[in-house]
């Protein structure tokens, strides 16, 4: 049986989804139980040599792929860096709005992992390739609310 890329992509994203269960696991215990935190611990660490070593194989099995992977958490990781400094009254993503689109005024809609509007009505959105985008209220038929 071959392993594609698809199956990779799936493979990331549980493990990656484990991790994060993991740390609010890690939260969870009393500082006291270092037995629990450990085993945790340990956990997290392994699941992160598997994301690596699945990494490692998209790249060879899918240089494209492995490139769009990239692009993608680029693309997160400056939205991330924006919302700090930046104040968006309203955020949606594919996780909470299955068809996440941004219309523009001349109608083109903008697929997008993430949307988010500031107080002033303006939008950046990450699209699906991973590329950070901004559009001014008067560029978007969209409105705020």
């Amino acid at each position: 049986m071959t392993t594609s890329a698809a199956d990779i992509l799936k493979k990331l994203s549980y493990i990656e989804t484990e991790i994060e269960i993991q740390k609010q696991i890690l939260h969870s215990i009393p500082s006291a139980d270092r037995a629990e935190i450990e085993e945790t611990l340990t956990k997290i660490v392994e699941a992160k040599g598997e994301i690596s070593a699945l990494r490692d194989q998209l790249k060879e099995l899918s240089p494209e792929e492995y490139r769009k992977l990239l692009n993608i958490e680029e693309g997160v990781s400056a939205f991330n860096d924006l919302s700090r400094k930046k104040h968006f009254s309203k955020i949606e993503n594919l996780s909470t709005t299955p068809d996440c689109s941004l219309t523009d005024k001349s109608g083109t809609s903008h697929r997008c992992l993430v949307k988010a509007a500031d107080d002033s009505g303006n939008w950046t959105i990450v699209t699906l390739e991973g590329e950070l985008r901004t559009f001014g209220k008067d560029e978007v038929e969209e409105n705020m609310c």
